[in-house]
């Protein structure tokens, strides 16, 4: 970011400006922001992902949005060298049976028209794996996907990455399962329990039974059930009998520094075990862009996100996620980009701070109005107030 109006490179002026000026446009990482790496979960949250893990049952997570519940996937399955995590997004309309695979009926219906065609090698062109399906493929192994499914080694390189015959165990993400209609929460509950599935659009095709299952009691093998993580913004309540087959966990929105309670264990006191407060989380994600200049500049805007969310009365609270892709705009990238070191928020221009505050922090309009009122009332000046003291404002 910058702290003035004329180094907006979209001007909006109805002039055309010099051809490739695109090219200043800022390189964008957004995977920096979400790298497992950096992602830090409590004693709690990790002790609560070792009892989903040793019980094999999954894992339901509450928490309001960009509180950080669909990155646990990813660090579960970094950390832990699982792969990357197999995400189901639920939709409004969704069956259990899409966890699995979906298939293209009217697609394979359009091409069996024409004459001459093996429907025993067209029938698996149709077939779309998804992730409850690939888990368990991964987790079987051998050679299945050719042999049971029929899949092509292209079909395999695009939908199996790095499947190579060797069992293993996935991490799989179930996004947003409270979009869900309602009976399907417990249906997908029911399905991952056993383990298997069917896909009867091809068992008609090549007349025999295509089933792909983990192993069961006496068949001998490991069997690798996937770990199950799901995620809900609770927008409707989920039906008892699936709440009673996962194993719960709220994660909490993180506290402020000065607000965090202190554990007294002897067991807590290294390092690695500090509370994972706003602080913590900024420092994980961007202590490299400001460590050595722009410490002042952080510190104020978390002074200045803490007043809009404990004080401010916004009708819609700013998430995590919010907080990073401000701090994500306000701090400069390389040496020559932005404002000059030791900067404080309130110096920078009004106008664009306040435009950034009310563009990624706050969503409702009534919420943009009053603090651009703030703003334009009293300038720096309310700003040095409320971040010196967040009370004042």
């Amino acid at each position: 970011m910058s702290d003035t109006l004329e180094t907006a490179r979209y001007r909006g002026k109805g002039k055309q400006q010099p051809e490739g000026v695109w090219q200043g446009l800022p390189e964008i990482d957004k995977k920096s922001l979400t790298d497992p790496a950096g992602y830090i979960a409590s004693r709690d949250l990790a002790a609560a992902v070792d009892v989903a893990a040793t019980l094999g049952m999954p894992l339901l997570l509450t928490g309001e949005p960009g509180s950080g519940k669909s990155r646990l996937a990813d660090s579960i399955a970094w950390e832990m060298g699982m792969g990357e995590p197999l995400e189901f997004v639920v939709k409004s309309d969704t069956q259990a049976q899409e966890l699995f695979y979906r298939y293209d009926l009217i697609g394979r219906y359009n091409a069996s028209r024409d004459q001459g065609v093996d429907e025993k090698r067209l029938a698996s062109r149709f077939l779309r794996l998804e992730a409850m399906g690939k888990a368990l493929l991964y987790a079987v192994g051998g050679n299945l996907a050719r042999e049971a499914l029929g899949l092509t080694d292209a079909q395999i390189a695009e939908q199996l990455p790095h499947y190579d015959g060797s069992p293993r165990r996935s991490v799989v993400l179930i996004d947003e399962i409270d979009k869900a209609p309602r009976d399907v929460p417990n249906d997908l509950l029911a399905e991952i329990d056993k383990g298997e599935f069917h896909v009867p659009e091809l068992e008609v095709a090549l007349q025999r039974e295509v089933r792909i299952a983990l192993a069961g009691p006496g068949e001998g093998g490991r069997r690798l059930d996937p770990l199950v993580v799901i995620t809900s913004n609770s927008e409707k309540t989920l039906p008892d009998a699936f709440l009673r087959r996962c194993i719960y966990f709220h994660v909490p929105f993180p506290a402020f520094g000065e607000d965090a309670l202190p554990d007294e264990s002897p067991e807590n006191k290294s390092p690695k075990n500090e509370s994972v407060t706003v602080e913590r989380i900024v420092a994980q994600r961007f202590y490299e862009r400001y460590r050595e200049h722009h410490g002042d500049l952080v510190g104020d805007a978390i002074s200045l996100f803490k007043y809009i969310r404990q004080d401010f009365n916004a009708e819609r609270k700013p998430s995590m996620a919010e907080l990073l892709n401000w701090l994500d705009y306000l701090l400069p990238r390389g040496k020559n980009a932005g404002f000059p070191p030791g900067k404080r928020l309130w110096e920078l221009d009004p106008a664009v701070l306040s435009l950034g505050v009310r563009c990624l922090l706050l969503k409702k309009r009534d919420d943009q109005e009053r603090f651009g009122r703030l703003i334009e009332g009293k300038g720096s000046e309310a700003l040095e107030e409320i971040i010196e003291d967040p009370r004042e404002g």
